[in-house]
């Protein structure tokens, strides 16, 4: 998901902005954080300090302007959004100065890191508690760390940015600390943490009729017939005790080295999670064609669209779609060792600062839940889920056990995360919560009601995850230039309070 991000990040801020928009330079450095905000946990060396990764934007500022802080989040730092997306706009159009901060943990090569390590006992320090204390923490110390600003706390404005997990921080950057931030813009924040999140599957079910030009109605329905006979299968040979029939069944999906049958159904049926979460038309199954567009629309895979289709024809369908997407990451054939990767249980033992597959199903696994689960039969939309039924909550927690090396682990402390930060319930004004109505995590975010006075809410028509970051582009529809309208007047309506 965080390489999606990255390659959704740079097509989207490669668009030109519709005005004169200056792209400024950043500068970076490294600022001594906390190594335990809550306690005497000690990290590398037994240091109580880490060196955290920060970069500034300051060609923009004007002293006494308002303070950006964009939110790093579950992957490295980078100047991409800070100098090209909305947080930049908005500095130009304010005189603001941009401050952004590395999730602890999420740096390359270990960068941003507290402890020597990955392990069981160094993760503890891995949480959003402790991150949120971090960026607490470092824009305290702002004015003194950097005195060329001559900042006032006191007298100007601090803004907090971030979308999906970071927007979550934004929010509860101004829930927890008010003293601190004046107002929060939180983009597509799931900030209800809930284990079995099959709202995600059933979105994907209802997006894509609604995601034109190659999305329909027939083609979902063709999808999940297709995966209501991978099932099928799958029960026989396990009704049977027919390993060897299971053998032969993954080997024809290229899949035979795939073990746990969870990750080989995950492989096959949660394919299209990334084009409704991010658009079809940034996620590419094959050069430059996308995955609606061979699944419903290339011709290649006519069963989808066709309502006469056998249930043996969609199941090679589902077949041959795998294959087409492995195909394009170099596969050839059933040996391929590229398949590997999706063996959970691959990445268990290697505690290293390099096993970054560890960090955020940490974090997923022990706080926030978010199991994209199958749809249980009576939330259903199709005669089945979009998701293959094997993709369950005994998987979801197995994945968590072998991925963080933790036989003990039992499931994620929704109820506590929800308890400490609110869930739905965040009451504190000057919070912007936007959402994309296609987008599946606006289901555990706040969109259509707000609990509290002061919150400002904006569902996006036809909008996907994260979009309004991007700021202004030439190629916004009208509807978009509206949005964006709605966006400056707030970000105006909090720096003239």
């Amino acid at each position: 998901p965080n390489l999606i991000h990255k390659k959704v990040e740079t097509a989207l801020l490669s668009e030109p902005a519709p005005f004169a928009f200056t792209i400024p330079s950043s500068k970076d450095g490294f600022f001594p954080q906390k190594v335990d905000h809550f306690g005497s946990l000690k990290g590398t060396n037994g240091s109580d300090t880490f060196q955290q990764y920060y970069i500034v934007v300051d060609q923009f500022y004007k002293p006494g302007g308002p303070i950006f802080f964009w939110i790093g989040g579950e992957s490295e730092l980078d100047d991409g959004y800070p100098t090209r997306g909305l947080i930049a706009q908005l500095a130009q159009t304010h005189n603001g100065l941009i401050l952004a901060l590395e999730h602890r943990f999420y740096g390359t090569n270990g960068r941003s890191t507290p402890t020597p390590d990955f392990s069981i006992d160094s993760l503890k320090l891995l949480n959003a508690k402790q991150a949120i204390e971090d960026g607490a923490y470092f824009i305290k110390q702002a004015p003194t760390f950097f005195p060329q600003y001559k900042l006032d706390l006191t007298k100007q404005k601090v803004i907090a940015q971030g979308g999906s997990y970071p927007g979550n921080m934004a929010a509860w950057f101004r829930d927890q600390h008010p003293e601190i931030f004046f107002a929060a813009h939180a983009s597509s924040a799931p900030v209800k943490a809930k284990a079995d999140f099959w709202e995600y599957s059933k979105q994907v079910d209802i997006s894509v009729p609604q995601m034109g030009p190659y999305g329909s109605q027939a083609c979902i329905t063709g999808w999940t017939n297709a995966v209501k006979e991978f099932d099928k299968q799958l029960d026989g040979f396990f009704v049977h005790k027919n390993t060897a029939g299971l053998q032969t069944f993954k080997d024809s999906f290229w899949m035979g080295n795939v073990r746990n049958v969870g990750d080989f159904a995950s492989g096959v049926t949660g394919v299209l999670a990334g084009s409704v979460q991010y658009g079809d038309n940034r996620i590419f199954i094959s050069g430059s064609t996308t995955y609606l567009q061979a699944l419903c629309a290339s011709g290649q895979f006519p069963a989808f669209t066709d309502p006469n289709a056998t249930p043996a024809q969609l199941l090679n369908g589902l077949r041959e779609f795998t294959k087409y997407g492995l195909i394009a990451q170099g596969v050839t054939d059933n040996n391929s060792t590229y398949v590997d990767s999706y063996n959970a249980d691959n990445f268990g033992q290697d505690i290293s600062v390099f096993n970054t597959a560890k960090l955020w199903t940490n974090q997923y696994c022990r706080e926030f839940g978010y199991f994209q689960n199958a749809v249980p039969r009576g939330q259903r939309i199709e005669d089945h889920s979009v998701y293959s039924k094997y993709v369950k909550q005994d998987y979801e927690k197995w994945v968590c056990s072998v991925v963080l090396a933790d036989p003990a682990y039992d499931a994620p402390d929704v109820r506590g995360t929800n308890s400490y930060f609110g869930g739905l319930n965040v009451k504190t004004s000057n919070i912007l919560f936007s959402n994309g109505i296609l987008d599946p995590w606006h289901n555990l975010g706040i969109f259509n009601t707000s609990g509290y006075p002061g919150q400002d809410l904006i569902l996006i028509n036809g909008g996907h995850h994260c979009d309004d970051l991007a700021g202004r582009r030439s190629s916004n529809s009208a509807y978009m230039v509206s949005i964006y309208d709605q966006i400056f007047a707030i970000y105006a309506k909090w720096l003239a309070q």
